[in-house]
């Protein structure tokens, strides 16, 4: 799954971007799946570094430690604030881990990035055919 779906044009920021916004409210997934999804390759540092820095990522309360764990260093030393953010989006915690049953693997990661450029092809090719564009 080298690079994963998304468009290889696009830069490693943009590539884990990508993969971030798809981990819904009450979902959550690790560094290490979002790296093999967006990167095709074992980058879950690379996912890391980017989630630490302020609005870089969609979603980075979203993105744990490999076992539903919350980064220590998360928001600076704030993970108890993302522990409160994600309950309330209905992730519960039992000995410091998320909810196994509310977890996304890279498949599930994999399997929406798919069906989102599928949808994204249908559109353009439907607003094509409506312009009367590649019509033989």
């Amino acid at each position: 799954m080298r690079g994963g779906p998304v468009p290889p044009a696009f830069d490693t920021t943009e590539r884990v971007r990508a993969v971030s916004r798809l981990v819904a409210p009450g979902e959550w997934t690790t560094y290490g799946e979002v790296a093999r999804v967006a990167l095709g390759i074992r980058g879950a540092r690379v996912v890391g570094r980017l989630a630490a820095r302020e609005n870089h990522l969609a979603n980075a309360h979203r993105i744990l430690l490999a076992g539903g764990r919350i980064a220590p260093a998360w928001g600076g030393g704030r993970a108890a604030a993302c522990q409160r953010r994600l309950e309330s989006e209905g992730v519960h915690f039992s000995g410091g881990r998320a909810d196994p049953a509310r977890h996304l693997t890279y498949l599930d990661l994999a399997g929406r990035l798919e069906l989102e450029a599928r949808l994204a092809r249908s559109t353009s090719a439907d607003e094509a055919a409506e312009l009367g564009v590649g019509a033989g």
